[in-house]
């Protein structure tokens, strides 16, 4: 939508840079490169005439959010025009409780509007997609999956509107 593009950042832009930030839903876990969400989202963006100076990724498969948040200090990436967090699945998988996840969400957040330069209009958050419905699930218990995916969806967007950021469900 246009909103995501955010006030900082024109159509008419010569280029973005953007750092995606997550899990295994950011990078694409097992389909190519040009699959993956921020790579489908720049194609979408050139035609609408905005180009990309730079994608870097800050995700890996299995990582919490606590994960994120340390690896993120420890390369300390250097400002972005857009940033978006997609981040809970392993969270939730791993039985992490969710004030666990709450306080890491929203240290999360902090950090990816400071690296927007306090833009918070050009963060987008993306909610956490139920894997109760494929077939990795097959054998686990999915009525209790969704319920907490859409349990920590439901503290990932409260905390998302609290900061004025833009969220993608």
């Amino acid at each position: 939508k246009s909103a995501a593009v955010g006030g900082g950042i024109k159509k008419d832009s010569t280029s973005i840079t953007w750092l995606a930030l997550g899990d295994s839903y950011t990078i694409g876990e097992s389909v190519s490169m040009s699959d993956r969400f921020p790579a489908q989202s720049l194609e979408l963006l050139k035609q609408k005439s905005v180009r990309t100076e730079k994608l870097t990724y800050i995700a890996k498969t299995g990582w919490t959010s606590a994960n994120l948040e340390q690896t993120i200090s420890d390369l300390n990436p250097t400002p972005h025009d857009i940033v978006t967090l997609l981040i809970g699945v392993n969270d939730q998988f791993q039985g992490i409780d969710t004030g666990t996840y709450s306080r890491n969400f929203r240290s999360i957040l902090n950090r990816a509007i400071n690296l927007t330069q306090g833009a918070n209009e050009n963060v987008i958050v993306l909610s956490i997609p139920d894997y109760s419905v494929t077939p990795f699930s097959k054998n686990l218990d999915t009525a209790k999956i969704s319920r907490e995916i859409d349990t920590f969806n439901s503290i990932n967007y409260r905390i998302t509107q609290e900061y004025n950021c833009n969220y993608i469900y």
